[in-house]
């Protein structure tokens, strides 16, 4: 199957993983040497929840679809094994999320 696709479009499959990666990478170690103001780190913290919520509500609705996509009249949107993966990242993503969250809270603490 992945054959009928055009070579760059395959070279852009492999690559946009590491792509991704290498962003969050950066953005990790460029916002640790920051120095933020009080204000500005009670944003960020904030914002991650707001975030890590949003993540665990989305986890929650595609939880539900793919354990319900046999129900009903005929699979419409069958939940293949590429939408079993996506679902798993995302689920390491929203326990990535929670993580910070509560790191950002303790350190707003000390």
């Amino acid at each position: 199957m992945l054959a009928s696709f055009p070579p760059a479009q395959l070279g852009w499959m492999a690559l946009s993983p590491a792509a991704c990666g290498s962003l969050i990478t950066g953005a990790v170690l460029l916002l640790r040497r920051l120095d933020m103001t009080p204000r500005a780190f009670r944003f960020a913290t904030i914002l991650g929840q707001t975030a890590w919520a949003a993540m665990a509500a989305f986890l929650a609705g595609a939880t539900w679809w793919l354990f319900s996509a046999g129900v009903g009249t005929g699979a419409l949107f069958h939940a293949g094994a590429i939408v079993k993966a996506g679902l798993a990242a995302l689920a390491i993503a929203v326990a990535g999320g929670a993580t910070a969250a509560r790191r950002a809270m303790l350190a707003a603490r000390l």
